[in-house]
């Protein structure tokens, strides 16, 4: 077992932390938390004003609800500035749910900083 010395050296703790040591983390979505069955309101929401900052408990209580977003721009990036959204997730630093792209929903995530403001419907 210790032939290798230099090489590997076995901790006489290692089995007994492992079996401490919780599973992978889970990626899946909240429970009771599905994209949503049709496509959202066929309007689109005029931008009255931008946030300094999206607050978390302020962006809440669109958890399952149509969601209108305005991304701050980003000269770099391709992605879509502004878009339709069902978020299922509202975390401290961060938001998840479902992005409409026109014809489907996909599934979308981003910082709250990178909001520039939303609303609700």
């Amino acid at each position: 077992m210790y032939n290798n010395f230099p090489y590997y050296f076995r901790c006489p703790h290692q089995e007994s932390m492992q079996r401490q040591l919780p599973g992978p983390p889970s990626f899946g979505l909240p429970p009771g938390a599905s994209q949503p069955s049709g496509p959202p309101p066929g309007i689109k929401p005029k931008k009255l004003y931008s946030a300094l900052k999206v607050d978390p408990a302020g962006i809440a209580p669109c958890r399952l609800q149509f969601t209108y977003i305005w991304l701050k721009d980003k000269k770099d990036s391709t992605d879509p500035k502004e878009f339709w959204t069902y978020i299922v997730y509202v975390g401290p630093t961060s938001v998840a749910g479902f992005r409409w792209t026109g014809s489907r929903w996909l599934f979308w995530g981003t910082d709250l900083n990178k909001i520039d403001t939303f609303t609700c419907y």
